[in-house]
């Protein structure tokens, strides 16, 4: 851990410099255009080039929009050629909303905290550790306890991806001082409470994964609850892991490679009790290192798991499903998911509602249509999904939930192609149409205030150039007014990528 202090270079100088008259010229706007601007502070990565290929490590802003300049809350550090900033996983922003945990560099980086409650301040950000990318991609590989008194995330090698599974050391943090409290190595999965940590280790023989055991931590020591061996000739390849708040009942989906098939395995059981096999089945493609097509959650309630396994068809589609332990039924709910693969898929995120009624997520066919569903988190088999049929060629650029646990997403092209904003409200099976289907928003970038949705725009080069640009600007939900927010062009070709508001 050490704190990073902001040390200028010519080429951020010119940068901060360059931001602050875009801002100013914002802010000076017309009042009708004023009227339309959030209420509240965007903490922006900015930088020049592209997200996904910035020339320059760049800077930290938070912006408040028409209201002064940007306030410089660091440069960023510098973790090699490529440094990007996006937030580590899903849940990245603190329980109590105080500050966001961040990924900061290429493939192979380290994790930050960003302070997100003390406005105006200049002051600087903290490295928590080393850590890759692949812990930052998809739930449940870097995660906060539910106090928010304890973070922990796992620690892969840069060359995970080429192993048989994903295994990394899994550091547990304190969160107020960032300091490491424990680490446990060979680690495929975890789960985080208050009172401890539940961990999965895998055990090899020859490379092969030949035992899983699955550990309780209590803050001090660790218990041993279970043993589990692959059938016979077989071994493990991946492992999903989930609790139930307020009991020591468990499940843990695991994936076992046999000569050339996979299957997919889920078990449960209360401590050191007996364990229930639930599910023993083969999957519909293999487990690989780089995709995120394992996962289990509880439902409310405790008598039945959401979970995915391989859909077959690539490696990044997975089919979700219900799965109630009582009967050990296998209820499919929707095929063909996509989910995060490695490096750059954290736009196949499973999202959860910010009160957790909800998961959203989309699915594709073979000739490249897709739909976004919302489906309750109650037992339901049927989530309300829209067929996205604007145009031959549409994708789903991104889809993120307003804190009132609306879902909006963008529709049609991508990054420079026509596309629209959409709105599905929290009780409503219709979503309603935000903009005109002219929009150029970018894709894997977005957030949503209360009134207003956060987009990086594709702005095309002009006459004489080849040099496209960037814009964030603002959506009002209700109507659709557009606002600049930050104009990239008039800042040398500056990006501003959203990551928290406040």
């Amino acid at each position: 851990m050490r704190l990073m202090k902001r040390t200028g270079k010519a080429a951020a100088l010119a940068l901060v410099f360059a931001l602050c008259l875009v801002f100013g010229l914002v802010s000076s706007g017309p009042a009708d255009a004023l009227a339309q601007l959030p209420s509240g502070e965007a903490l922006v990565w900015q930088s020049v080039g592209t997200p996904d290929r910035p020339d320059i490590a760049g800077t930290l802003f938070w912006h408040a929009p028409g209201r002064g300049e940007p306030v410089n809350l660091s440069d960023v550090p510098n973790e090699g050629a490529g440094t990007r900033v996006f937030p580590c996983g899903p849940d990245a922003v603190s329980p109590d909303g105080s500050y966001m945990v961040a990924y900061i560099g290429p493939l192979h980086g380290a994790i930050y905290r960003l302070p997100l409650d003390r406005p105006g301040d200049s002051g600087e950000i903290i490295r928590w550790g080393e850590a890759g990318v692949l812990a930052c991609n998809g739930n449940g590989r870097a995660r906060f306890s539910p106090d928010g008194e304890r973070w922990a995330y796992l620690d892969y090698p840069v060359n995970v991806t080429s192993g048989l599974y994903p295994a990394g050391t899994l550091r547990v943090l304190s969160t107020a001082d960032g300091s490491q409290v424990e680490s446990f190595d060979n680690v495929v999965a975890f789960d985080l409470r208050d009172d401890g940590l539940y961990y999965v280790q895998f055990f090899p023989r020859q490379g092969n994964a030949v035992e899983a055991a699955v550990y309780w931590w209590d803050g001090a020591d660790s218990d041993r609850l279970q043993t589990l061996a692959p059938a016979t000739d077989c071994n493990w390849r991946s492992a999903a892991l989930d609790s139930v708040d307020g009991s020591d009942r468990v499940v843990i989906s695991l994936a076992e490679r046999c000569g050339n098939g996979s299957q997919w395995r889920l078990f449960s059981f209360a401590g050191q009790g007996e364990v229930n096999e639930h599910v023993y089945m083969p999957s519909g493609g293999g487990y690989f290192t780089d995709s995120f097509t394992n996962q289990v959650y509880w439902l409310p309630g405790g008598q039945g798991v959401l979970a995915t396994f391989p859909n077959g068809r690539a490696k990044n589609i997975a089919n979700l499903v219900l799965v109630t332990l009582d009967n050990n039924t296998v209820t499919l709910i929707t095929p063909a998911v996509t989910v995060d693969s490695y490096p750059d898929g954290r736009a196949g995120h499973l999202r959860f509602s910010p009160d957790g009624r909800f998961l959203a997520y989309v699915s594709t066919t073979p000739n490249n249509e897709f739909t976004i569903h919302r489906l309750a988190v109650d037992g339901s088999l049927e989530p309300v999904s829209i067929p996205i049929r604007m145009s031959v060629g549409v994708t789903i650029s991104t889809f993120f939930f307003r804190p009132d646990g609306g879902l909006a997403y963008v529709a049609g092209g991508a990054d420079g192609d026509d596309n629209a904003l959409f709105l599905l409200p929290a009780g409503a099976d219709e979503p309603t149409q935000i903009t005109d289907t002219y929009g150029q928003y970018m894709h894997d970038a977005g957030l949503a205030t209360h009134d207003h949705a956060l987009l990086l725009e594709h702005v095309p080069p002009p006459e004489g150039s080849r040099t496209p640009s960037v814009n964030l600007v603002g959506i009002t939900f209700d109507g659709g007014d557009r606002v600049v927010l930050v104009e990239g062009r008039a800042a040398g070709n500056a990006f501003a990528y959203p990551l928290a508001w406040r």
